[in-house]
């Protein structure tokens, strides 16, 4: 472990928890560097890279720190995000029961969020227990999209200005990170019973949702999903539908690096 910067600790506590262990040893008899480009530059060396090709995630460092340590090495420093978000497409198990785990957390405050669904309740007040819920899980939010009636089709809607009326379409997009993984979910309720034509709609979009969570498993195509997702809602009657894509990879971020779109 390289530590970087500066930190100032006098004595030895009593009854320290585990992470007060682990601060008191990174910093005993250990060499602090200046900067975290001193530090990794000088973890290069010790490794023995002084010329070699290292890729670097990009989007996890500051462009200046970036820059200090490509003036300082000989060898070269492609940007490696992408390459390590398509090392992270394949999932371990351990990351798949955290992601389990977080889904389960979103559609437990999803459903909590249709049960308040009522006559003039707003649209801020579905968000705010999302949040609350969400706090109490030691989780944190991303986007909480709540939309009522007329902004119900409205995407990434975070200015809450709708109270529900009988009849309405509710539509959320919920993005949730516990334990350092994302859920996204997204759901639509009516208040009151549907009416022909909404529940007409809802048909033909669960036949395309059938038709793509039959289609995902390993050696898939994700422009093929997509294409038979939008073919099989167009053949069922809607045949002004149109999407962008219809899922994503998620993990460690919202849009995992894969998308099930045309391309």
């Amino acid at each position: 472990v390289y530590v970087y910067g500066t930190f100032y600790l006098f004595g030895t506590p009593s009854n320290m928890t585990k992470d007060m262990e682990v601060l008191m040893d990174l910093l005993k008899d250990r060499h602090i560097y200046g900067s975290p480009a001193e530090a990794l530059l000088t973890a290069f060396s010790d490794l023995g890279f002084h010329r070699e090709s290292i890729a670097v995630d990009e989007m996890r460092m500051s462009p200046t720190v970036l820059s200090e340590i490509k003036k300082n090495y000989a060898g070269q420093l492609p940007f490696g995000y992408d390459l390590i978000r398509k090392i992270r497409l394949v999932k371990t198990p351990q990351e798949i029961q955290r992601i389990r785990q977080t889904a389960k957390l979103n559609e437990a405050g999803e459903m909590m969020m249709i049960h308040m669904i009522k006559e003039g309740v707003g649209e801020g007040e579905l968000a705010k227990a999302f949040r609350e819920l969400a706090t109490k899980n030691d989780s944190t939010t991303g986007m909480v999209a709540v939309g009522g009636g007329p902004r119900s089709a409205l995407p990434l809607i975070e200015e809450y200005l709708y109270r529900f009326q009988k009849g309405d379409l509710v539509r959320f997009d919920l993005c949730l990170q516990h334990n350092g993984y994302w859920s996204d979910t997204g759901r639509t309720a009516v208040l009151g019973q549907p009416d022909a034509q909404q529940r007409r709609c809802f048909d033909m979009i669960h036949k395309g949702w059938e038709k793509a969570l039959s289609m995902v498993k390993p050696g898939a195509v994700a422009c093929d999903i997509f294409n038979e997702t939008v073919a099989t809602v167009i053949s069922a009657g809607l045949s002004d539908y149109k999407r962008q894509h219809v899922g994503h990879a998620i993990g460690l971020e919202i849009y995992d690096d894969l998308l099930l779109g045309p391309n």
